[in-house]
């Protein structure tokens, strides 16, 4: 019997790391799951309503079947990957979006984690997700800042975790920036960074920081400016 951590190893991709929402935990998965069938590949649960203390929500990433059963030979299918979520005493949906990645399904786990948490307490919930004060929005107390005022304007948790991930990635080397700030903006489904304001970035552990993310570099000139360079980051695709 193949073992999940075979399986695992198979499908291993060069990918960042997914991080799950504070208050989720990852669950333990049968290590030699029934392949001929629908089975879990990751789990994860946290306490309903967010404060539960024995009825957990769970999310499940499955795998379709990896092999055939009523087939001759043992050539291995073309798996898929799609989430299963379970209410603690409520709804147990199944997605119906397939996705060849198990990277792919991991980042729609999260998005359903983060739903799931909107319908928490909003104490609770506002503690989690809630976070742009632990970012440095002036630029007079670091090199690394955010160009963010959450009373001018409301970003969407999907900007916010981004934002959170992309500044965290960057806070290590924030020693590195010199007497240049990097500034950063939450856009959509990016962040705009910009270093030294119009600079390019010529240091490679900086950009490496960033390795987790795609990166697409946007200039211009004007005569006003001159030249003008902006990094457009987003997740990796």
């Amino acid at each position: 019997m193949i073992k999940l951590t075979d399986i695992l190893n198979e499908i291993k991709i060069n990918k960042p790391t997914i991080k799950i929402p504070d208050g989720w935990k990852k669950l333990n998965v049968d290590p030699e799951p029934d392949l001929e069938g629908n089975f879990e590949v990751e789990s994860y649960g946290a306490p309903s309503e967010g404060s539960h203390t024995y009825l957990y929500d769970v999310i499940n990433i499955m795998s379709t079947p990896k092999y055939d059963a009523l087939a001759d030979d043992t050539t291995p299918l073309k798996t898929k990957y799609f989430v299963h979520t379970f209410i603690a005493g409520g709804d147990d949906e199944t997605d119906d979006k397939r996705y060849d990645l198990l990277y792919d399904a991991q980042k729609r786990a999260v998005e359903v984690m983060e739903d799931i948490m909107k319908d928490w307490d909003n104490d609770i919930y506002e503690t989690k997700i809630n976070q742009p004060i632990t970012f440095n929005t002036n630029s007079s107390k670091g090199k690394l800042w955010v160009d963010y005022n959450p009373q001018l304007r409301q970003i969407d948790d999907k900007e916010l975790s981004l934002l959170s991930r992309v500044y965290n990635a960057l806070k290590p080397v924030e020693n590195r920036l010199d007497d240049y700030s990097l500034r950063l903006s939450p856009s959509l489904d990016r962040v705009m960074m910009k270093y030294g304001y119009w600079e390019w970035i010529e240091d490679k552990e900086i950009l490496k920081a960033l390795k987790d993310f795609d990166i697409e570099i946007e200039d211009d000139y004007d005569d006003d400016r001159g030249q003008t360079t902006y990094y457009m980051v987003k997740d990796k695709q």
